[in-house]
């Protein structure tokens, strides 16, 4: 297949059409177990250096002018047509086995940490020397541990935000074994 997109900060196992590219999209909307943005996507496709971000914006922008994903003007957010689960279905397994497995990995992650920024909450007020930072794990409506941490900047404040997010049951057990002095499983892990 011949290679016509722009290659600027793709892997060299990335996607080098716009075919593969236009793929890949309805692939992952197909296979996200929530509703994304296209914002999601291009993020998604950029973090793994999947494809170009011109290139990503334009597949995304072609392929709802061809009518393969309709975006809700509300929330943005992205679904296939008939057409585009077509493509899903059918054409995936023309995509490298690579990409396919990094943008499969990649995609649960964003899915999760999606789920982890609405269960979860982060706060960070900033200080005349400094920043609080309160981090609370949430399970169900049902808050499971509230911690507040004095860290000396926004950089760290920003960081203990990320770091939180990306396992708040791991944060919530570890605490819980510690403090007790056992291990134990949180009901958050199930997720």
């Amino acid at each position: 297949m011949q290679n016509d997109a722009l290659t600027a900060g793709v892997r060299p196992d990335g996607i080098k059409n716009r075919r593969e590219l236009r793929i890949l999209i309805c692939f992952l909307i197909f296979n996200a177990t929530e509703p994304l943005a296209a914002e999601d996507l291009i993020d998604l496709i950029c973090d793994q250096q999947l494809a170009n971000y011109f290139e990503a914006c334009d597949a995304i922008s072609s392929l709802i002018t061809k009518k393969n994903i309709k975006e809700d003007t509300d929330t943005g957010l992205l679904t296939l047509t008939d057409d585009g689960l077509e493509v899903a279905k059918n054409l995936y397994d023309t995509l490298p086995i690579t990409v396919r497995e990094k943008a499969e990995t990649a995609l649960k992650k964003l899915i999760f940490r999606k789920h982890s920024e609405r269960e979860n909450k982060v706060e960070i007020k900033k200080l005349d020397t400094g920043c609080n930072v309160s981090c609370t794990v949430m399970s169900a409506g049902l808050e499971l541990m509230s911690i507040s941490l004095y860290v000396p900047d926004e950089h760290t404040a920003r960081l203990v935000k990320e770091r939180f997010l990306d396992a708040p049951a791991t944060i919530y057990r570890l605490a819980l074994s510690q403090l007790t002095g056992t291990a134990f499983s949180s009901p958050t892990d199930s997720q």
